[in-house]
């Protein structure tokens, strides 16, 4: 599943003129080397203000954007925690924590997070989806159709929103509702070769071959080097009665690093 992270590095660079004129300096050094992408080096000059100024949430918030950019998430979670104990209104500061948590595989918190952002900021169709996406993670997919219900329902052209409702009305077995979701994503893009691929399979679980061989041929198109996705249309093309075509698909996706595809023309 795709989601969407914006830890926005760059988007919440705001001068305050209530900070003294040397912290504002080494903040302001900090943000243009974030412009520049001399990571190592804003941190350092946040590191500076802090020390002069250690009350500076969006200090704190940037340099924890800067750390996760590093893949250093405990240290952005902490620099989030210290931003959120500065000002605990910010829903900015809670969702990026989130992402955060969620690298540290603490899901729960990750949850967490996400909804204090939808609380602070109801209108935040980003933090329903991901939450969406981790709840769907935990099979928790009747919690996650809601949260893509959420969000859709606040934008309702997001592509990727409609090809995760989808994904899971399929866990759920409802294939009519995901061949619904996964044409709308495809109205709104049509070159995403994994709706494509997500579309075929809800085809052919409605016993709908032809169907699904089309959406197949059209996922390799957009992305000819997934094995999965020959694998896949082998198994369509034998339903065809197209054994050679299926055997030759099975050959390509082990050429692909599937190797198990290659047992399926033995079977065959």
């Amino acid at each position: 599943m795709k989601k969407i992270i914006l830890f926005a590095v760059t988007f919440f660079i705001f001068f305050y003129t209530c900070y003294g004129q040397t912290d504002i300096t080494y903040y302001n050094l900090a943000r243009s080397k974030v412009k520049l992408q001399d990571y190592k080096g804003a941190i350092t000059d946040f590191d500076k203000s802090l020390a002069l100024n250690p009350n500076n949430a969006q200090a704190y918030y940037i340099r924890g954007a800067v750390k996760a950019e590093l893949k250093d998430f405990n240290g952005a979670a902490a620099d989030f925690n210290s931003a959120i104990k500065i000002n605990p209104k910010d829903a900015t500061f809670y969702y990026s924590r989130a992402f955060a948590k969620e690298e540290l595989q603490d899901l729960k918190g990750a949850i967490s997070d996400f909804s204090k952002t939808i609380e602070l900021n109801p209108q935040n169709a980003e933090a329903f989806y991901n939450r969406g996406i981790i709840k769907s993670e935990l099979n928790e997919n009747t919690a996650a159709l809601a949260d893509f219900n959420n969000a859709i329902k606040i934008d309702p052209n997001n592509t990727f929103y409609y090809n995760n409702r989808g994904a899971v009305k399929a866990d759920l077995q409802d294939y009519n509702g995901a061949l619904a979701d996964y044409n709308k994503s495809i109205e709104l893009n049509t070159n995403d070769a994994a709706t494509y691929y997500n579309r075929a399979v809800a085809k052919a679980n409605l016993q709908n071959f032809n169907g699904a061989l089309t959406d197949y041929t059209k996922a390799i198109e957009l992305n000819p080097n997934d094995a999965a996705t020959y694998y896949n249309r082998g198994i369509v093309k034998a339903n065809l009665q197209d054994k050679a075509g299926a055997c030759a698909d099975w050959k390509k996706a082990g050429e692909l690093g599937y190797k198990k595809a290659l047992d399926k023309c033995k079977e065959h």
